[in-house]
């Protein structure tokens, strides 16, 4: 599979998909303690948690229990994504563009 190719990640709640840089950009700015990004469905709207880890997406949800803990519902390799951490911020990278959001 090429970096250029984007593929589809899908909603464990509509079905509905969409490609990793379309979740990043429904996402909020805070990286949750459980190193998830809080985001909504491109498509229902529903809230959900993106995982993003070395050429890897997952979206799911956070379990009840304390702590946190994510359930990753849906998965996909994604050639090309990179992930930095800080100890203030992560910033997620694919091809061009830059996702930066706040460790809190």
């Amino acid at each position: 599979m090429s970096v250029d190719e984007l593929k589809t990640l899908r909603c464990p709640r509509c079905g509905g998909g969409a490609d990793v840089p379309t979740w990043l950009d429904h996402a909020q700015a805070k990286v949750m303690s459980a190193g998830t990004i809080p985001v909504r469905c491109p498509r229902c709207r529903g809230d959900l948690h993106v995982e993003i880890d070395r050429a890897r997406a997952a979206v799911g949800s956070l379990s009840e229990s304390t702590p946190r803990m994510f359930r990753p519902e849906t998965r996909l390799a994604q050639p090309g994504l990179e992930l930095t951490r800080s100890p203030n911020a992560v910033c997620v990278r694919w091809r061009r563009r830059e996702w930066w959001f706040e460790v809190g």
